[in-house]
């Protein structure tokens, strides 16, 4: 079996360049379709405008009256960049994952199969992504909730209660969250599992498993400690330059620019790190729980137990007659007739199981 850094060694180049041609591609994509959608948000903005006589109207009145209808449309104008938004990302994760999960599988991975699993994957991704977006709500709901109240009492005394409050709430609440969907994008690419179903296997590997998952949490955050270190330098380094003269402060800036262009650059190699890290321990603990029947056990979430019960019932054994009891079959004076000599036969050699493996595309015939 590949060993983590040897799967990095081998692999982790080619997914930095291949990860950062797909941040380019997504980020320029999305740049377009901001440029466009701004464009738009003023054409209607002074589209607006015009069909009104603003000259015969007061800054006040003016105000009052858009601004029922450009609530509604900043709110829209927002949500709809954000929905662009994650479906950019969601090709980059699918296709991210595709990579890793091929490298995990084989020990190394092409560069084309980050577009054909981006593509094959986005739109399930996106559909997951929008899911999580929709349960994120009622897990907010305390900490709105607490907002609504403390606003109702207008106690500003009570502001760093208030706060203090939802900070506990947020530091409890949101991890949990984010642990127990950490493996739905990896069912999902790995898997080809529904949106909805690859985040019920996440919650229940969270449930079941907790510890496993805490750790793999553990060891993506420890691959980005190296980067981590890295932004910490680069604040370090402006701290002493408050009473710097111009060109102290000119070099310092051009400094900045350069290292976080290089933060830009080696950000793709970190999130291969953390990516590696996660499939490779969903593929060495948590798989044979998601497809028992590729591992010959019966403690998996399949349709009966939801794996839930660890103990399966033993079938009984079919009761074997007893040659004694049969009796003796009559004997003939007859000769038996000769049997031509058959030519003897190789014992057929019994089939030897293969290993389990990643289905990097399921449906496919040839993998069936």
């Amino acid at each position: 079996m590949s060993t983590y850094f040897s799967l990095l060694k081998k692999n982790g180049l080619k997914m930095w360049g291949t990860f950062l041609l797909g941040h380019v591609i997504t980020n320029t994509v999305f740049f377009i379709f901001y440029l466009l959608w701004y464009l738009i948000g003023l054409i209607f903005v002074f589209g607006g405008l015009a069909t009104m006589n603003v000259s015969s109207l007061s800054p006040e009145e003016l105000e009052s009256a858009m601004a029922p209808g450009a609530i509604i449309f900043a709110v829209i104008w927002f949500v709809i960049l954000m929905l662009f938004s994650g479906f950019t990302s969601s090709f980059q994760v699918a296709g991210s994952y595709g990579m890793v999960n091929e490298a995990v599988l084989d020990g190394t991975t092409y560069f084309n199969t980050f577009f054909t699993a981006g593509f094959r994957y986005m739109f399930k991704l996106f559909g997951q992504f929008v899911l999580i977006m929709l349960l994120m709500i009622p897990i907010s709901l305390p900490i709105i909730v607490l907002e609504v109240i403390f606003f109702l009492i207008g106690n500003t005394d009570l502001t760093p209660l208030a706060l203090i409050l939802e900070g506990l709430i947020g530091i409890i609440i949101y991890p949990l969250f984010f642990l127990a969907v950490l493996f739905a994008p990896i069912i999902l690419t790995a898997e080809n599992k529904g949106p909805w179903k690859s985040i019920k296997i996440s919650f229940r590997l969270f449930i079941k498993s907790f510890g496993k998952v805490f750790v793999t949490a553990l060891s993506m955050l420890a691959a980005f400690i190296p980067y981590g270190i890295f932004g910490f330098l680069m604040v370090l380094l402006f701290l002493p330059a408050d009473g710097a003269d111009e060109s102290v402060m000119a070099g310092l800036i051009l400094i900045s620019i350069l290292l976080y262009l290089l933060m830009l650059v080696s950000f793709p190699f970190f999130q291969a790190a953390a990516m590696i890290a996660a499939s490779l321990r969903y593929k060495m603990y948590l798989r044979p729980m998601v497809v028992p029947e590729e591992y010959h056990n019966h403690n998996g979430f399949g349709d009966g137990n939801g794996g839930w019960n660890d103990s399966v019932s033993p079938q009984p054994e079919p009761i074997q007659p007893n040659p004694a009891d049969q009796p003796y079959p009559e004997q003939s004076d007859r000769p038996e007739p000769q049997q031509p000599d058959q030519p003897q036969q190789a014992p057929e050699q019994p089939e030897q199981p293969q290993s389990p493996r990643y289905p990097q595309f399921p449906t496919d015939p040839s993998i069936k």
